[in-house]
């Protein structure tokens, strides 16, 4: 496989420069996110992720669910980086209007 910059990936140890990394970025938002789902499975539920210094809930497709670009639908940094319990539990006090 090789990088846009012509280099093969595991050849390259270095960071990866600002130019690449905002060709990478509009690629991945001008392209739609699909992945294969059950027939049934219709929805587009919201997850749980740890996102630097705190918890966030983003949708799984669509709006908001771009990590460091778009805006989450909630975000806490009350709950310890180590305490995904606390934080599913934080998360599910979140959505209960959406279920």
């Amino acid at each position: 496989m090789s990088l846009l910059n012509g280099r093969r990936y595991a050849d390259y140890h270095g960071p990866i420069s600002l130019r690449d990394r905002a060709k990478s970025l509009a690629r991945r938002l001008s392209r739609p996110r699909t992945r294969r789902r059950h027939p049934q499975d219709a929805s587009n539920g919201p997850k749980l992720h740890r996102e630097l210094w705190w918890w966030t809930v983003r949708p799984e497709m669509g709006k908001g669910s771009h990590r460091f670009v778009s805006k989450p639908m909630y975000a806490t940094r009350e709950i310890p980086g180590n305490d995904h319990d606390a934080a599913t539990d934080w998360m599910i006090d979140r959505i209960a209007h959406l279920l």
